[in-house]
């Protein structure tokens, strides 16, 4: 943890990019509130800062268009588009789709037997079904996208010029591919869904670009699947790491909506903000910002600070302490965040229901945490075990 006296530190990413890290609570939901600090990369960044971002040149107009490395009057244009269909009303009308799919899974595990690996054999079949279903994905891309997940763990952690980033940018030009299947497959066979709503704004003046259309489907890929799968997968190997609090929620299944909380809270799937960038001299937190500064507000770091929480670093599934910010905070608050929520419910409720005594089926160092990716990290994979 990067816990320091003040809060903000002056670092290097991995490709010795200079950036502001801030990891105090307060700190970070001052700037992630801060309308002075922008998200738009490609107009307020510097160019070394886009040569090395995640994306290749050629494929960041396709994908890089997402909400979160948008301003104003854009971000609230898309925002208006994608949003509602997240909402904590509709969210909670979708619960028995999302409850329908964890027991198919569940049922499909239990019969084949006592052995399993929750990464590729539940939670990402899970997260990729669910979101499918929610918002409209033809069932060929469901099923190409679970064939070949395209968005690589350690994306943001490739130096330029290493042959990953070449992988890399071939997965997101397939993805590419793959999405513009799903525009044409809803231009052919419009249907009542969220993706069919996004096909139907392009072109319209309150609607979409095509470049847009293509980032914002992508968006719900990367925050609707990959982000949440790989939540899950650690969900699971915390709580197998803390058998106390694991036996406390079998005892207690009503408990699982603050243990969600709290597991977001500790986990905190991705471990920093999309970078803002000031469009002037600005003196916040003790420094002074320069146009082009690229400043990450740590998230984890943020949701572990011990000015805001209690015993930051102990699981506690009994914690009330107020909000945390996982989801981020102001207008570029995760939309999708009660869906995802409630996937973690779900999913948690049913697992421990459905296989009992689960525990790992390896030793706990052979599991490959990628506890070191600022974003899309997670174990590889998480071998269990259960009675039968």
């Amino acid at each position: 943890m990067m816990h320091e006296p003040h809060g903000i530190q002056r670092g290097h990413d991995i490709h010795g990019t200079p950036q502001w890290l801030v990891t105090r609570y307060d700190w970070g939901e001052e700037l992630l509130t801060d309308e002075r600090l922008h998200n738009d990369m490609d107009r307020w960044a510097r160019p070394e800062q886009l040569r090395a971002s995640w994306l290749a040149m050629d494929v960041r107009p396709k994908l890089g268009r997402l909400m979160l490395f948008t301003d104003d009057p854009d971000h609230a244009r898309l925002r208006r588009l994608i949003a509602p269909a997240f909402t904590a009303r509709r969210t909670q009308a979708v619960h028995a789709l999302v409850q329908e799919e964890a027991d198919r899974l569940l049922h499909t595990l239990g019969c084949a037997g006592g052995t399993t690996d929750l990464v590729e054999d539940f939670a990402y079949p899970f997260s990729i079904a669910v979101l499918c279903r929610m918002a409209g994905f033809p069932e060929d891309f469901e099923r190409a996208y679970r064939r070949r997940r395209l968005f690589t763990a350690g994306i943001t952690s490739v130096p330029v010029g290493s042959p990953e980033r070449d992988v890399n940018a071939a997965n997101h030009r397939e993805l590419v591919a793959l999405l513009e299947d799903v525009i044409e497959e809803k231009r052919r066979r419009p249907t009542a869904d969220l993706v069919t709503g996004l096909v139907e704004a392009e072109g319209r003046p309150d609607g979409l670009s095509h470049d847009e259309l293509t980032s914002a489907l992508g968006q719900l890929v990367i925050a609707g699947m990959e982000s949440v799968a790989r939540f899950l997968a650690q969900a699971f190997l915390v709580l197998l790491d803390h058998p106390e609090q694991l036996a406390d929620l079998r005892a207690d299944p009503g408990l699982v909506h603050t243990a969600t909380d709290e597991l977001i809270r500790f986990i905190t799937p991705n471990r920093q903000a999309s970078p803002r960038y000031p469009t002037m001299p600005l003196d916040v937190c003790g420094v002074t910002l320069q146009p082009g500064d690229k400043v990450c507000v740590m998230l984890r770091d943020a949701n572990r600070d011990p000015l805001r929480f209690t015993d930051p670093e102990r699981l506690d599934l009994r914690r009330d302490e107020g909000p945390h910010l996982a989801f981020g905070r102001g207008v570029h608050h995760c939309p999708g965040a009660p869906l995802a929520a409630l996937e973690g419910q779900i999913a948690i409720t049913s697992l421990l229901r459905e296989l009992p005594g689960l525990r790992l089926a390896v030793p706990r160092e052979d599991v490959d945490t990628q506890d070191h990716l600022p974003i899309l990290g997670g174990p590889v994979a998480v071998p269990v075990t259960w009675r039968r």
